[in-house]
């Protein structure tokens, strides 16, 4: 048999195979859902055989003829032109089914699945997380289960370009606390931002949404709020932040400004929206923090932080509570003291202590800002703390307290007066990506001429990272 036939007789089940690939592969997956796609693959399958039967019968023709004369294409040349013709459609059709969606850049991908199922022994607000427990003189011994997933988070990090001198990146990320039914959960976006990095002097600029720059730190808690209105305030708005690193050799300090979006709230519907915009005037956040080494390699760190802004309330008048008066403007302040010291390679202490004004929409003063009809606004002084053992092998564990104190002169009746909590939790990591985790806190809050609300929770969790 000569050279040529060996050729050939190894290309065409090469090209069979191929065609055959190309057949199954390409054919579409609806089959089981749509009687109409049943008959329009049969009707394709159909095709593709014939032609593979005449590529056949051009091989089995190509390998009956002579040997090809000088000048003339050999059958194997014309053999290898039809094979290579198909494997360049076979690969135009695998970049065809690659993902649609591309950057220029670098894209990470991260986040975490969680699912958190909580017993409350009374009547807790909101139910899938605790801000403060109802008055037990209006819901008495109501107690409540709640399971869901709306934590679920995902998130995006874009690098790039770089150049010697600038760096460029952003975020944007979402969970599911953004409204809708129980089993149909809407996004929230969380972060979205832009951020310029100047590494050769430390400096950077951030565009966009994202945390506050007061009261920075969290505390560890399996309870979505992390604190909030129960000692820890801030929370995430629209801003323009420029940060400043300095080196001082064995330690750092960090300047940080920003101009954020007021967002405000008002308690009636004939009001103007939100009082925050209404005042016309962005607010001013600020924070400076030192860190240093003093007990461990980890660095202890003690920061200063604080915002400014207005808040303009069109408040009714008292004789006729369906009009209102010219806005009043009002001062929204806080000083916050933060601290994360460690103690041992496995032991940390951290925690903040704040006071401030109109702090309901920084998540402090109990969700309680502006006394209206008396036209006073709620001051507040609250704090938490928070020390974390680990990790041991595979276990974490924390145990912390907070409490949030609205002055109780500014207050009116039935107000929440303050509110307070003790937890401690378990975290056991399974692997790399499987966590779960026990937490149990004990919640009282107190209201002015009316009866408390004390409850204890008991939540789970049960989160995959990725």
């Amino acid at each position: 048999m000569s050279m040529n036939t060996n050729r050939v007789a190894i290309a065409q089940p090469l090209l069979t195979v191929a065609l055959c690939l190309f057949c199954v592969c390409g054919a579409p997956l609806t089959w089981a859902e749509d009687p109409n796609a049943i008959k329009a693959l049969k009707r394709e399958n159909t095709d593709l055989r014939r032609r593979v039967e005449k590529l056949e019968s051009a091989l089995q023709q190509i390998q009956s003829k002579p040997k090809a004369q000088p000048g003339r294409e050999s059958s194997d040349e014309i053999v290898d032109r039809a094979v290579d013709r198909v494997v360049a459609h076979l690969k135009a059709e695998e970049e065809k089914e690659k993902p649609p969606v591309r950057s220029r850049f670098p894209i990470d991908l991260y986040g975490y699945i969680k699912l958190d199922a909580s017993y409350d022994t009374a009547r807790t607000s909101v139910g899938n997380y605790a801000r403060w427990v109802e008055s037990e003189e209006l819901t008495t011994h109501d107690d409540q289960f709640n399971m869901t997933a709306r934590q679920s988070r995902f998130g995006l990090n874009f690098h790039g370009p770089e150049s010697e001198s600038m760096k460029v990146g952003g975020k944007v990320e979402v969970d599911f606390y953004g409204g809708g039914a129980e089993n149909k959960n809407l996004p929230m976006m969380r972060h979205g931002y832009l951020e310029v990095n100047w590494p050769g002097c430390d400096l950077s600029l951030l565009a966009g949404q994202t945390s506050d720059l007061v009261s920075p730190l969290l505390p560890p808690t399996l309870n979505y709020t992390v604190l909030w209105w129960a000692g820890n305030y801030g929370y995430r708005r629209p801003q323009i932040r420029l940060t400043k690193g300095i080196d001082l050799g064995d330690s750092t300090l960090l300047l940080q400004t920003a101009l954020a979006r007021p967002i405000g709230h008002t308690p009636f519907l004939t009001g103007p929206g939100d009082t925050g915009t209404d005042s016309g005037f962005p607010h001013l956040q600020a924070r400076a923090a030192y860190s240093f080494p003093l007990l461990t390699k980890k660095p202890t760190t003690l920061g200063i932080s604080g915002h400014w802004g207005k808040e303009e309330w069109d408040e009714p008048d008292p004789w006729d509570p369906s009009t209102r008066n010219n806005g009043r403007n009002y001062d929204t302040w806080s000083i916050c003291a933060d601290a994360t010291v460690p103690l041992h390679e496995k032991i940390a202490l951290k925690g903040e202590v704040w006071t401030g004004e109109i702090m309901q929409a920084y998540l402090g003063g109990i969700a309680q800002g502006v006394n209206v009809p008396c036209r006073r606004p709620i001051a507040s002084t609250g704090g938490w703390g928070n020390v974390a053992f680990g990790p041991f092998d595979k276990w974490n564990f924390n145990v912390g307290a907070g409490i949030d104190d609205p002055k109780d002169y500014d207050l009116n009746l039935h107000d929440r007066v303050s509110n307070q909590t003790v937890f401690g939790n378990v975290l056991y990591d399974v692997n790399q990506a499987l966590r779960v985790g026990f937490e149990l806190s004990h919640w009282d809050t107190t209201y002015r001429y009316t009866e408390d609300g004390e409850s204890w929770r008991f939540q789970t969790s049960l989160v995959y990272r990725f």
